[in-house]
């Protein structure tokens, strides 16, 4: 039985979009454990790698790129979730579910780039410093199912 409360979204809807939300942003969580088996498979294995003499340059752009992740992913989500006027709250969950998608793939980038500075010829510690960057993103921008509730009733636009 749907049953719909103030704000026009049934409990299941938001139940199962925040359950898909919740699910894509724990799938991309586990896949860092393939990069960091990656790393410890090369480094092992091979003590010649890399492309570049001087990698100081890339890598030092890659944990810049990596600090200004959340501003990008707070323009994002601003874009995302703006309200709409005449919006009903399904969509917002459509929304919001979305929102959660994009956000994850961005909280990874920086182990992506920690990957590739470590192939490329970068240390191991710079791929770890910046899975360490990825993950804390992760636990910053994970789906909460009361922030999805409050955006819902209108408490934050």
């Amino acid at each position: 039985m749907r049953t719909e409360d103030a704000f026009g979204v049934a409990e299941s809807d938001l139940d199962v979009g925040h359950c898909v939300a919740v699910v894509i942003h724990s799938a991309l969580i586990a896949g860092l454990a393939c990069y960091v088996a990656v790393v410890e498979v090369v480094s092992r294995g091979s003590q010649q790698r890399g492309a570049f003499e001087s990698i100081d340059t890339v890598t030092y752009a890659c944990f810049a790129a990596a600090i200004a992740l959340p501003f990008a992913i707070k323009v994002v989500r601003g874009m995302f979730l703006a309200r709409k006027s005449g919006e009903d709250a399904r969509a917002l969950v459509v929304r919001l579910q979305r929102s959660a998608g994009v956000t994850a793939a961005l909280c990874e980038i920086p182990a992506v780039l920690g990957l590739a500075v470590f192939v490329m010829g970068g240390a191991q510690v710079d791929f770890y410093l910046l899975l360490a960057i990825s993950l804390g993103m992760f636990v910053v921008y994970f789906p909460r199912r009361s922030e999805w509730k409050e955006r819902i009733a209108g408490g934050r636009a």
